[in-house]
């Protein structure tokens, strides 16, 4: 898997509120199990980190 970080925007959907996410250096983000999940808003992240099984399939 390529972890390098690329100038192009890459469009996610926020585990929590579902909502979709362009991917920059400034949007929060947590890491479970090895795989990064971004969020819209530091409140949203802070839900996931509380208890990401709950957000993650």
């Amino acid at each position: 898997m390529d972890h390098m970080h690329h100038h192009t925007q890459e469009g996610v959907q926020d585990p929590v509120c579902r909502m979709n996410v362009t991917v920059s250096e400034t949007t929060p983000r947590s890491t479970y199990h090895g795989k990064d999940y971004y969020f819209c808003c530091p409140a949203c992240k802070e839900a996931f980190d509380k208890d990401p099984a709950k957000y993650v399939q």
